[in-house]
């Protein structure tokens, strides 16, 4: 078994963290912890930040893909993250990520015009796509592109850019 597949299913990482554990951290820790998010939100490049976290391989997207469990756990990291950022997530007829309660509170703390959590976002966006919450990373995707279009001074046009090559097979399948 793959060291992501392990964590995912209840392992430890090599601080001996479970992925329960990571679910449960503060804002304070979700913004000043540096070597959580290659562990929640896993994609086939290595860290450039990390470099000793393990990399997605295929037999990985494989299993996340056919297990409802991981991808519900997936979700879970997901939804920990958009409270960071001030976002929720909602399922009615179709997914919809929008601002959540906290976002004025929040959007300070990310929305800054550069910082790390833009490179996050690319992260979180690739690895949803990629290990079968496609319709998720879509939805967050046009809420990111909502919040510029309300404010683009928070925002810089290299993350835009970078956040639109996550999806761009997604936004393609989208128009046909």
């Amino acid at each position: 078994m793959s060291e992501i597949i392990d964590f995912y299913n209840g392992g430890k990482d090599s601080k001996g963290r479970t992925l329960e554990y990571m679910w449960n951290f503060d804002y304070f820790a979700l913004e000043n912890v540096h070597d959580y998010i290659q562990l929640l939100f896993p994609i086939t490049e290595p860290s450039y930040f990390n470099r000793g976290f393990p990399r997605l391989l295929t037999s990985d997207i494989r299993q996340f893909r056919n297990s409802q469990e991981l991808k519900h756990n997936l979700l879970i990291s997901f939804v920990v993250m958009l409270d960071f950022f001030g976002l929720k997530i909602s399922a009615e007829e179709k997914i919809k990520i929008e601002k959540a309660d906290n976002y004025e509170e929040r959007k300070d703390n990310w929305q800054t015009g550069r910082n790390h959590n833009f490179l996050r976002i690319t992260r979180i966006l690739t690895s949803l796509k990629l290990l079968g919450l496609e319709d998720v990373s879509l939805a967050f995707y046009w809420c990111l592109i909502r919040l510029v279009e309300e404010d683009p001074s928070g925002f810089n046009f290299i993350s835009l850019e970078y956040w639109k090559a996550a999806v761009s097979e997604l936004l393609i399948n989208a128009m046909d």
